[in-house]
């Protein structure tokens, strides 16, 4: 007898006959056949006769929050890394690339975790922290920058936000009526 654990959400082609506890057919696998998400019969078979189980990741589909994407390799997802945007999705599983993951235009920054391409902007330096800037208004309110290659935006908002998640420091602009807070996509403020 030869123990195989089969991998979630596995596609299974059995090559001869076999048996293994757990899967239709009163236990046995039909000779050249496929089984799709093999996995959701058990996810360990025991086998005997003559049989190669080839677990093959085909239509393996796995979703990712938004700022998240499949690497190549995977069954996790991660973090989108600096200077790209994830949206989030259903993802098949590859060897070789990964899923839902695009990079910022060239000249353009974005912190780590963004999900959309209007995130990818300009950095704006105050003392020794950072306001991502993004490339469209996202709050009602919103800072503009004039930039070469076009204007660039911060969130605002009334409430006492930090600028950035890196720091504790706020930054603030107003009048004689209202103060508003300046930060960025990677702090969560109402507006």
């Amino acid at each position: 007898m030869q123990k195989v654990v089969l991998i979630s959400m596995a596609t299974l082609i059995v090559v001869g006959s076999a048996f293994a506890e757990g899967f239709p057919n009163d236990g046995y696998m039909l000779e050249n056949k496929t089984y799709d998400n093999a996995a959701i019969y058990g996810n360990m078979g025991i086998y005997s006769g003559s049989v190669d189980a080839i677990a093959q990741y085909v239509d393996s589909e796995f979703t990712c929050a938004r700022g998240e994407y499949l690497p190549h390799g995977s069954e996790e997802c991660a973090t989108c890394p600096e200077n790209s945007y994830c949206p989030g999705g259903e993802y098949v599983y590859s060897d070789e690339s990964d899923g839902g993951i695009t990079a910022c235009d060239s000249g353009l920054f974005a912190p780590a975790g963004m999900w959309e391409s209007a995130q990818c902007g300009h950095v704006l330096h105050v003392g020794e922290n950072v306001v991502y800037l993004r490339a469209s208004p996202r709050t009602t309110q919103s800072l503009g920058f004039q930039f070469d290659d076009g204007v660039f935006y911060a969130n605002m908002t009334t409430m006492s936000v930090p600028m950035n998640v890196g720091t504790e420091l706020q930054l603030k602009v107003g009048n004689s009526e209202t103060s508003w807070s300046i930060y960025d996509d990677t702090v969560t403020a109402a507006d």
